[in-house]
């Protein structure tokens, strides 16, 4: 299992957009936006039964689940403020990102998924993607489901893909 850090804070739940409110009959989730700490947003969470639901990336027939919580604390916090239909918009600091694991693909475009986590809290399955106009270099993907809205930070976030990637190809044993 590979682990790289970078910055420091807590994830908060900063925003919630008024459609992400919880759906008491057994239909589809409407979901909406939440947003964490500011600056990551997730589209079409929702709660359904008194539960929690993901959203998933949907695929050539098949779903991806990309998003998933890593803290029951995050949970509770997500579950209250869908219940309520509103959250506390605290402020919150910058977080700590981190990429849990490099699994390699045998797709020639998306050579690996990168899983990227939030303040040990949410996790993030983001795409590696060869480029076909700079041979030797590669891109991030994120799921169309997931947006980090800070250039910065997001920068920072596939810098360090990018760099944790570049080191299981250097080591045999990630092969």
């Amino acid at each position: 299992m590979l682990f790289w850090a970078v910055g420091a804070g807590a994830l908060e739940i900063t925003r919630l957009n008024s459609e992400a409110v919880a759906e008491s009959s057994g239909a589809a989730c409407p979901g909406g936006i939440m947003v964490f700490s500011g600056v990551l947003e997730v589209k079409g969470i929702c709660l359904r039964k008194n539960a929690v639901i993901m959203p998933v990336t949907e695929y050539k027939g098949r779903s991806y689940t990309d998003i998933k919580l890593l803290s029951k604390i995050l949970y509770s916090r997500i579950e209250a403020c869908l219940s309520k239909g509103a959250c506390k918009n605290k402020a919150a600091a910058e977080p700590v990102i981190s990429i849990a694991e490099i699994k390699s693909l045998r797709s020639k475009t998306r050579v690996a998924n990168a899983e990227t986590v939030f303040d040990g809290e949410l996790l993030v399955t983001a795409g590696v993607v060869r480029s076909s106009r700079e041979p030797g270099e590669v891109w991030i993907a994120w799921p169309e489901i997931f947006t980090i809205k800070n250039a910065a930070l997001k920068s920072k976030a596939e810098q360090l893909i990018k760099t944790a990637y570049s080191k299981t190809l250097k080591d045999p044993r990630t092969k």
